[in-house]
Parts: C-alpha cells; sequence; structure tokens
C-alpha cells in the first residue's frame, strides 16, 4: 500500500499528459472505460451514490473510496465541502489524474484528498475504527468469493461504530450477460454457494449484441472472472460480521442503453455496522 501525495500525483499527471479516455456512446452507457480494462467509471448517478453524498454529517466525516477510477465521486465529495476523503485504487495512473483533476477544478481541494495505491483485500491497510462510510462502486463483482468476504471483514473492522457501506454491482440482468440468467437462477434455486459466481464469463456474452454494435474494444476489456449479484447476494457476504443490511436496491441502466433489459441492470446497497 502506498499513500500518495496528491499535489505531487497532480504534477506527475500534468507532466506525464495523462488524461481520461473519452465517454462512450451514450447508447452503450454513459461511461468511460478504465487505463487497466477492469471496468468502467460511471458518469451518471444512482440511488445509493447520491445516498453516500448526502448522509447526515457527511461533510466533517472520513469518508473511503474503492475503486475511485477518474474520481468523479470524489470530486463531487470535495466540491460538497467534504474534509477527509480518501480515494483508493489499483491503478497509479487513475489517481494521477483524479489529483490533476481536482487541481485544475480547485487546488485547495487537494487539503481534504487523500490517495492510496493498492488492491483490496490484500493491499490496504486502514487503522480500524476510523472510517464513517465506504463507497466501493462496481468493484465487488471482479473479486472471488473469497476476496469478497475478506473485503467485507475488513470493512467492517475499519469503520465506526453504525459506519455504513455503500455498494454497487451488476446483475446477469443486462442483454450483455441474459445467456447467464438460466444458469444463476439455477443456482440460486438449488442454494449453491456464490451462485452468482463464474470462471467463465466471457463464455456467456451475447457476442451478437456486440458485433452488431461494432463493439469490439470493448469486448476485449472483458475479464473471465467475475461475480454477478441481485438483491439477495449481499447476505452471503455482509449478513454478519457485526454488519447488517439495511437497504437493497435494483438500480436500472438508460432506458434507450443497448444493454438495458428489465430494470434490473445493476443492483446496490446500503449495509450497516452495529
Amino acid at each position: 500500500m502506498k499513500i500518495l501525495c496528491p499535489y505531487s500525483l497532480a504534477n506527475q499527471a500534468a507532466k506525464e499528459k495523462l488524461s481520461m479516455p473519452p465517454r462512450l456512446d451514450h447508447k452503450i452507457g454513459d461511461i468511460t472505460l478504465t487505463l487497466n480494462k477492469m471496468g468502467a467509471m460511471a458518469n451518471f448517478s444512482d440511488e445509493i451514490t447520491e445516498s453516500f453524498l448526502n448522509q447526515p454529517n457527511f461533510l466533517n466525516g472520513t469518508h473511503l473510496e474503492v475503486g475511485s477510477a477518474y474520481g468523479n465521486i470524489a470530486i463531487k465529495a470535495l466540491q460538497k465541502g467534504c474534509k477527509k476523503y480518501i480515494a483508493n485504487d489499483i491503478d497509479l495512473r487513475h489517481l494521477k489524474i483524479l489529483a490533476k483533476r481536482t487541481k485544475e477544478i480547485d487546488p485547495n481541494l487537494l487539503k481534504s484528498l487523500e490517495l492510496i495505491h493498492g488492491k483490496y483485500p490484500n493491499e490496504v491497510k486502514i487503522k480500524e475504527n476510523t472510517i464513517d462510510s465506504i463507497l466501493i462502486s462496481r468493484v465487488l463483482h471482479y473479486l472471488s468469493p473469497d476476496d469478497i468476504i475478506k473485503t467485507a471483514n475488513i470493512f467492517s473492522k475499519i469503520l465506526k461504530p453504525n459506519g455504513k457501506i455503500y455498494v454497487i454491482c451488476v446483475t446477469p440482468y443486462n442483454k450483455a450477460y441474459s445467456q447467464f440468467v438460466p444458469i444463476f437462477e439455477s443456482n440460486k434455486k438449488n442454494r449453491i454457494k456464490y451462485y452468482g459466481y463464474t470462471e467463465k464469463r466471457n463464455e456467456h456474452l451475447n457476442e451478437t449484441l456486440f458485433v452488431e454494435h461494432n463493439l469490439s474494444n470493448l469486448r476485449s476489456d472483458l475479464q473471465p472472472v467475475f461475480h454477478f449479484f441481485d438483491l439477495d447476494s449481499f447476505a452471503e457476504y455482509f449478513n454478519d460480521k457485526g454488519l447488517r443490511i439495511e437497504r437493497t436496491i435494483y438500480l436500472p441502466y438508460q432506458k434507450d442503453s443497448i444493454f438495458a433489459l428489465d430494470g434490473r441492470e445493476g443492483v446496490g446497497a446500503i449495509i450497516t455496522k452495529d
């Protein structure tokens, strides 16, 4: 784990001429692909993210974002007046771009920003009982079940009492992965543990959809190991360890997205430490 100076990273990003890739076409989804081929950063908001940003006393707490990418949410939090925001990512380039973007908006915001380079669950160490809330958006589904369990245990330890975790994950209920739905639902019906986990994600992909819309570049970014979630998946990992699931909700894609299916494309949870 490396705790990095945001001022230094902002200068490095400028020197190295680092910048975000362009947004994808809105019909794919208002997203920006990550540089490490681990998904994308959303350029739109949702109920879970808004709940995170609008917590009572949010501005005076210490908040952690795991998988911050280029910093859309971090920058919103800092602009709201958050006094201490910790942004973590596994790609140093993402953190450099985040720092650069923040400096360009207002250099004074960097005083409230802490950057940590490292991968959960094994590379990041934060002192116990020091974090008021955690946002982990579109990250957990890249982890194995064992690593999700480890991450949940770590979150339980670093959160203050009554602290909250805000989670967003991908479901199989979208046109890209609808072929996996029967397997997903059969696994769940037969009480197979971690019923959404697959190491053959690419075999369940709707190849026709990607060919029709000329998305070979997006197709090549997909990792084979993946964990699809639904409303009930969070209980497998978070409904103990001193944690309580407070709310789960489906998060629909934009209706005109080529991946939109039935409004269950994304799923989120708010989890509280008792």
